[in-house]
């Protein structure tokens, strides 16, 4: 049974009751022409008949009414039926006496009285005499079908491309994402809805990929600080049971809270659908430095390590600041870790921000994959999301991110933002 609710019982409906509507119109139409033509046909008889009965009886006063099967004519009101008596009075002219019978009343020659002529109409009723009141009820019946018909034929050629969109969408799943719909389907309305599915499945599946990074590396890059934590929090607890200080084990556990704070706060940034369309604006690119300098200065706080800022005045960007500080951000914090003495550079310019450093550096191979998600370092040290999500705001922003190392050489990297700012 289809339910009354559905797409394709409304078509249906809409046809049935369309064609019944049209057929009960056209039907009255055909039945009030022909009740018009019986009643015209009866008229134009009545005429007749009385013309040529008059005509005759000037010649011959002794004419005989008709007679007929379908006329009988009276000479004077005597000779009516009593049933008819009535019209006696009428002037002379054609009258609806009943359902059944039309009278003519017309005046004799030289004021001899009146003449009647009675038809009976059941005899000239094509309605009763072809049974045409039966024919246009099955006609309207008919109609009725042959409509809820069409209506269900159109309405299953009409939601055959829907309902095999409704098939495909209902079969996805996540592995299956994103799924192309755009070109399979004419470029109607049906169309344009798969077109739409298409961009809302890409970005399910942009959500779903986002949501697997995350969790991916959220368990890989905790773990590191967390670990940290754990031994150094057993540590303090060993050093202060036998009254040793703890002060050391204390600032590693403040430099993972760290870690964890920055991974974190990307974390959340990343997880925020359409974080690219984060209103933009005009910001301070040195004092932005300076205050992520500050953040990240912990990292060298044993290392015998120096960092300068050097910046031309009033460089501004208009950017995303969230952005901009996740990106240079990762660049200072990676400069800090893999520099274990001698200097750290940061310089602002009009090109935009360099980073260079005198650490440990890196060989060629690694310098290539270092913005793949899970790169390695030196002595198994990865380089953790960092770098991987500055490439990515690169392409979103249209920044330009570049790394010259070498080993033991040092590492200078640098952001170049477009000249419009």
């Amino acid at each position: 049974m289809k339910r009354l609710d559905s797409l394709r019982f409304r078509i249906l409906a809409s046809f049935t009751i369309s064609g019944a509507i049209l057929g009960i119109v056209f039907g009255g139409l055909v039945y009030g022409t022909l009740h018009g033509l019986e009643d015209q046909l009866s008229v134009n008889t009545l005429r007749l008949e009385s013309q040529t009965f008059l005509d005759a009886y000037r010649n011959n006063p002794a004419q005989a009414p008709p007679r007929t099967r379908l006329l009988k004519g009276y000479i004077g009101a005597q000779q009516l039926p009593v049933e008819f008596a009535s019209v006696a009075a009428y002037d002379p002219g054609v009258y609806e006496f009943t359902d059944e019978n039309m009278v003519l009343v017309a005046d004799l020659p030289k004021s001899q009285g009146k003449f009647f002529l009675i038809i009976d109409n059941r005899d000239v009723d094509p309605l009763e005499s072809m049974h045409l009141d039966k024919i246009i009820i099955a006609g309207v019946l008919l109609v009725t079908l042959l409509s809820g018909w069409l209506g269900n034929l159109l309405g299953n050629r009409m939601l055959a491309p829907l309902l095999s969109l409704a098939r495909e969408v209902r079969g996805l799943e996540p592995s299956n994402l994103p799924y192309r719909l755009k070109g399979r389907y004419y470029d109607d309305e049906v169309g344009q809805v798969a077109q739409g599915l298409e961009v809302s499945l890409g970005r399910v599946s942009e959500l779903i990929d986002r949501e697997q990074r995350i969790t991916r590396d959220a368990s890989h890059e905790l773990r590191s600080p967390v670990t940290v934590i754990k031994g150094a929090a057993e540590l303090v607890s060993r050093l202060s049971s036998i009254g040793k200080p703890v002060e050391r084990p204390l600032r590693r556990i403040h430099r993972a809270v760290k870690d964890m704070e920055n991974i974190i706060e990307t974390f959340l940034y990343l997880g925020r659908e359409g974080h690219s369309r984060e209103e933009a604006q005009t910001f301070d690119l040195e004092e932005l430095v300076q205050d992520l300098v500050a953040q990240n200065r912990y990292l060298i706080e044993e290392k015998e390590v120096t960092v300068s800022v050097e910046a031309e005045s009033g460089q501004t960007l208009k950017a995303p600041r969230t952005v901009t500080a996740i990106a240079v951000g990762n660049l200072i914090r990676n400069a800090f870790q893999y520099t274990d003495r001698g200097s750290v550079t940061v310089r602002v310019n009009s090109h935009g921000i360099e980073v260079a450093d005198t650490g440990r550096g890196m060989d060629e191979a690694t310098r290539q994959r270092v913005t793949e998600r899970d790169a390695r370092g030196g002595k198994g040290k990865g380089f953790g999301l960092g770098l991987s999500i500055v490439a990515d705001f690169c392409k979103r922003f249209n920044w330009t991110f570049g790394l010259e190392s070498g080993t033991g050489e040092g590492t200078r990297a640098y952001l170049n933002f477009p000249n419009e700012r």
